[in-house]
């Protein structure tokens, strides 16, 4: 079964949350390599969200499961890194 990824307080400098189509990736620790998130806690192979999940029209990324260890990193939607983790 997965775990619910809970991302941190994301200080985007304008509000609580990211702006709309901001961009988070995951990947395997340590690597450029992408790693799959699943929405719901079976991560049922065949069901992974894409890589990177896009935040909605209000800054609200959907329910993200993580099986195993990741790095994830925050973008903005044009461009630029904004958090790691």
């Amino acid at each position: 079964m997965a775990s619910l990824f809970t991302p941190p307080y994301f200080d985007v400098g304008s509000g609580l949350q990211p702006a709309d189509g901001a961009l988070l990736n995951f990947y395997v620790v340590g690597s450029g390599t992408r790693k799959n998130t699943f929405p719901t806690a079976a991560a049922t192979p065949g069901t992974e969200h894409a890589n990177p999940v896009v935040a909605d029209a209000l800054g609200v990324f959907p329910a993200i499961y993580l099986v195993g260890d990741y790095d994830w990193v925050l973008d903005y939607k044009t461009g630029g890194q904004v958090r790691t983790g």
